[in-house]
């Protein structure tokens, strides 16, 4: 008599673990491929974010803009400045007579951030409005 068993062969236990060695080799691949992708769009919608609000707050100081006798608008490549009505203070309603700078942060031809400064020229007008104190802010 013959003693007939069922298992499996060596051979096929051996091709069964090559099989799902690739396909995990495969998943692992797609999922790290991905994680890749995410974290590379979130850095680039955080970064279009704040580029979105500089555009804002630039045209929002440019809308604000006036024309001052003692400070026109100045400008150049890097860096330029105007005299604008800020925003209301919190302990009055009236709009306050500013400075406003802005200035590009470069190196070599990559654009780091924009400086943002607002002064005060209602603190004394008589003054050289670019030696008043600055409130800087800084975007990267």
């Amino acid at each position: 008599m013959k003693n007939k068993t069922k298992a499996f062969t060596f051979v096929e236990l051996l091709i069964t673990i090559a099989i799902f060695s690739l396909l995990t080799l495969a998943l692992y691949s797609s999922l790290s491929t991905g994680i890749i992708i995410w974290k590379r769009s979130k850095t680039e919608v955080q970064r279009l974010r704040i580029v979105r609000y500089l555009y804002a707050q630039t045209r929002n100081d440019l809308e604000n803009a006036v024309s001052f006798s003692m400070l026109n608008f100045v400008g150049s490549a890097d860096q330029f400045y105007f005299c604008a009505l800020s925003q209301p203070d919190i302990h009055t309603e009236l709009k306050q007579l500013s400075k406003v700078e802005y200035q590009l942060a470069k190196q070599g031809n990559q654009v780091l951030g924009l400086s943002r400064t607002i002064t005060d020229l209602q603190q004394g007008i008589s003054e050289n409005p670019e030696s008043l104190s600055p409130n800087k802010v800084f975007m990267s």
